[in-house]
């Protein structure tokens, strides 16, 4: 008897610590709710700055390697290497002249990336898809974004450090054509921001139509957020 009168009381202190719990996950949840809240906001006026301005796709030369190659006497390998790079990079262009049409776009070369990040753009080689040099890129103040051959970050290694700068870690092991910021930071979820090529061998020009595609659907829905919202 004397168990059954204190079993309420029991019940009543179990209950008691899951509120502590229960309140926990709330917090946890909201502010959950508020990182991607803010998160959809920033890929909203990413979307937008890349409709209204311009993609910069930067083509790798591989100059390191090539270098490095013909340093170590190696003439032939280095040919080899430099001559598939060209390749690629004119089946790239190619298929952006073909599929892309959401923004405006050009191309620039990897050893210049240095130069366009620090904004000297008049020392920059910007061209465009039909390979006309553009005399003067001076509208790329507005902004721009940049797209490249490289690894996909995982958003979970995405931190904000005391310099309002991001640390990414933890790329996977697959290549992709990955959208960055001028920095060269790979942009998140929910932006639409890497999509599969193909590979350098294997290149699938219509993966540019794909993403084009992502792209246009993307920017209607942040819209209509926005419209929403007014």
């Amino acid at each position: 008897m004397k168990n059954r009168a204190n079993a309420p009381v029991f019940q009543g202190i179990r209950s008691l610590s899951l509120i502590p719990l229960a309140l926990l996950m709330l917090s946890v949840s909201f502010s959950n709710c508020k990182s991607y809240k803010a998160r959809r906001n920033q890929a909203s006026s990413q979307i937008e700055l890349l409709k209204d301005h311009a993609l910069l796709v930067r083509l790798n030369t591989k100059q390191r390697t090539i270098d490095a190659l013909k340093k170590a006497n190696m003439a032939e390998e280095a040919n080899y290497v430099e001559a598939r790079s060209t390749e690629f990079n004119r089946k790239l262009v190619d298929a952006f002249r073909q599929y892309y049409t959401f923004s405006n776009v050009y191309f620039f070369y990897s050893g210049e990336s240095t130069k366009l990040k620090n904004g000297e753009f008049d020392q920059v080689q910007v061209f465009d898809t039909w390979n006309h040099t553009v005399s003067n890129p001076a509208f790329l103040n507005a902004g721009y974004l940049v797209a490249g051959i490289g690894k996909i970050y995982q958003d979970i290694a995405l931190a904000e450090d005391s310099t309002s700068r991001y640390l990414q870690v933890g790329m996977s092991g697959l290549p992709a054509l990955v959208f960055m910021d001028k920095d060269y930071v790979q942009l998140a979820k929910p932006f639409p921001h890497a999509f599969d090529f193909g590979s350098e061998k294997k290149f699938k020009p219509r993966s540019i139509f794909a993403m084009n595609k992502r792209l246009t659907k993307y920017y209607s829905r942040a819209v209509r957020r926005k419209h929403r919202s007014k």
